[in-house]
């Protein structure tokens, strides 16, 4: 993963990063991403860990998507409210069971995980 310079975070780079990359992931799949964006103004910008363990929870995302899905399009939302963050992920797919899981996958456990350790959950 490239080097990430800390003067160069904000939540507006981050939501283009997630725009550009999910965009790079999903148009060879015939897939459709929007990213849409709250932010209120005057907040703290991302640190890099944050910022890391959110691109790497939306990356393992999309991948589950393209994998299982059989979905046309996808949303991204991020919200940015005092000290509240928000990453929302969804798809027009077929859904996931609990009882559909891959062999050997740990993909919602590790997404699980990264959110855990920064403070939040997934739901």
């Amino acid at each position: 993963m490239r080097s990430l310079d800390s003067r160069e975070l904000s939540w507006y780079t981050l939501a283009a990063e997630l725009r550009n990359h999910g965009t790079k992931m999903v148009d060879s799949h015939k897939m459709t991403i929007t990213v849409m964006t709250t932010m209120d103004d005057g907040q703290d910008q991302p640190g890099s860990l944050l910022w890391v363990n959110l691109i790497k929870i939306h990356k393992e995302a999309l991948t589950n998507i393209i994998k299982h899905s059989q979905a046309k399009s996808i949303a991204i939302i991020l919200k940015v409210a005092g000290l509240q963050l928000q990453l929302t992920i969804k798809d027009d797919g077929i859904g996931c069971k609990s009882n559909r899981s891959t062999p050997g996958g740990r993909g919602l456990s590790n997404m699980k995980r990264r959110a855990e350790r920064l403070g939040g959950k997934m739901i």
